[in-house]
Order: C-alpha cells, then structure tokens, then sequence
C-alpha cells in the first residue's frame, strides 16, 4: 500500500473528534464469527452483551480501539498474541484471560501464524466495578486452572444471543455473572489462601464458626465475649481483616449455600430460604436480589436453561 493511500480497513470518528476510534489490520486464517445483538427490551440487569466474537488471527492482525461505551471480556484459545492496555502490555498465551473498558486506548496485536481467541462485549452498571476488581487500576491478566470452563461459557453466550427475548436476556446475565465471579474467584482465591494464613488466629477461628454455623441465629454479643472482645472492636477488627462485618460474611455464606440447592435440588425457594437461615421466603428473595441483580427464581430459571 503506498504511503499516502488509505487503508479501508481503518474506521476514524469525525476529525472534530479524537473519540471514539478503531482500527483494524487482520490477516485471516479462518472466517471470523462475529454477532451482534440488540436488547429487544430495557430491563435493569447488572450485565448485558452487545457482541461476541470467535477469530483465528495471523502475524498480519492488529487492532486498535478506544473511546467506546462497554467493556470487553477475552481469552486465547491457543497461540500467542499480546495487548496493550493503560500503557501496560501483556503476553496472551492460551488460557489467559482480560477484562478491559472499551473507553480505554487498547491495541491487539498477533505473534503467531495462528492466534485463537474469542471475546464478548459486555455493558452494564456493574462492569466499572467489576474492571476495578480486575485490574486493580493497572492491566492484570488471570490464567485459570481450566480455561476450556471460560470458553464454554463463552459459546453459551453466543448461542443466546442468537435468541432475541427476555429469557434470553435473563440467561446472558446469568452467564456473564459467571463468567466475570468465577474468573476473579480464581485469581482473589490464591491471594486469600496466602494471606488468610497470616491472619490472626481468632479471625480464622470467627470466620469457621460464621461459615459452619451460618443457618443459625448467631449472636454477635456473644460470639465477641468468647473471643474477649468488646462488640463493636470485634466487628470493626474482623471487617478491617475480612472486608465484611461478621454478620455480612454469615450472609454471604448462607448465600452460597443457597445458590448450589437452587442448582442442585427441586426445592422450593420457602424450604431453600428456611435451610439457609432466612426468616422468610420474602426476605431470602430481597437480600438475593440485593447482592446478585435477580430473583432466586430469574437464577433458577436460567441455570436450568
């Protein structure tokens, strides 16, 4: 191509505006697959996705985007690539994983004659926070113990979005929370298990007991005494170590034993919230919404999809 001539593969915004911008160099080995959705209603949910993508890239693939609303889930498939991003670049080897904002300044660039990777583009309220746990304010990559898990739910992903209707909706959001919870509970989980063991003893005891004892009424009063404790130094002490009050972790682990019955069983949610702990089938139901954007029946419903 000569110097001055222009690549029709190159997408500027008007030249009043820096924002946004993308451009595109690719040198196909494999017919890209790439679907875009429209959501066919606006319903509050923490995650929707506007495109996904499957893409076999040679030496010859580059790409370049920023200033566009969204965040975008990736992971190579196999071969080796690297990208840029918050002026910080990273090897991508298979099974490495990102989750980056779109608004960002971010180039993809091949190093193999044969790079697989595929992605999802993701909006939502709750991409911001969940790019923050990511990254940390930097550029982080995660490789997981099993990525082949990732890909899977990337192309129950796609499938959905073939569909174009509330349940849909509701089994993206579904997937996608999963994607994103399971990914970071893998990279928080090996620095938990390293720095939990340097915790001090009696928060490693406090958070057993919470965790073994979860479906009963524990009294905080108490639970402090036995520790020799003054209650509001315990709680303050045990959430500056565990993020959470103790109360707030007993929750969390109610919850969790909640989401595998309702994965797990054919329980009805009243028999699901009184094995849990919960008072009633109603606050059950408020506080579950409250922490994962959806009705226990909405998470249900679609897991069993």
């Amino acid at each position: 191509m000569k110097e001055n001539e222009k690549n029709p593969l190159v997408f500027e915004a008007d030249e009043r505006s820096s924002l946004p911008r993308e451009s595109l160099s690719m040198d196909s080995v494999d017919t890209p697959v790439n679907i875009y959705h429209h959501k066919v209603q606006e319903i509050g949910l923490p995650f929707f996705a506007g495109s996904t993508g499957k893409y076999r890239e040679g030496r010859g693939f580059s790409y370049f985007r920023e200033g566009f609303h969204g965040y975008c889930f990736f992971v190579t498939v196999s071969g080796v690539g690297e990208i840029t991003y918050r002026s910080e670049t990273r090897r991508m080897e298979r099974g490495d994983m990102i989750f980056v904002s779109s608004m960002l300044p971010a180039r993809t660039v091949s190093l193999a004659d044969d790079w697989h990777f595929c992605f999802v583009n993701i909006a939502g309220s709750y991409c911001e926070q969940f790019e923050r746990l990511w990254n940390n304010g930097g550029f982080e990559v995660i490789r997981p113990a099993d990525a082949s898990h990732y890909i899977e739910l990337l192309n129950r992903i796609s499938n959905e979005l073939y569909e174009s209707n509330l349940l849909s909706e509701l089994s993206v959001n579904l997937l996608i929370t999963q994607l994103l919870t399971d990914a970071l509970n893998e990279k928080y989980a090996r620095v938990d298990s390293y720095n939990f063991s340097l915790y001090p003893v009696w928060v490693q005891d406090v958070a057993k007991i919470l965790s073994d004892r979860c479906t009963e009424e524990l009294r905080i009063s108490e639970l402090a005494a036995s520790f020799y404790m003054e209650q509001n130094n315990f709680i303050r002490r045990f959430k500056r170590y565990m993020g959470v009050t103790p109360k707030e972790y007993q929750i969390e682990c109610r919850m969790e034993r909640a989401t595998v019955l309702l994965l797990e069983s054919d329980m009805v949610l009243s028999e699901i919230a009184t094995r849990c702990g919960f008072s009633s089938h109603s606050f059950f139901t408020k506080i579950f919404k409250r922490l994962y954007g959806i009705t226990p029946t909405e998470y249900r419903k679609g897991l069993s999809k």
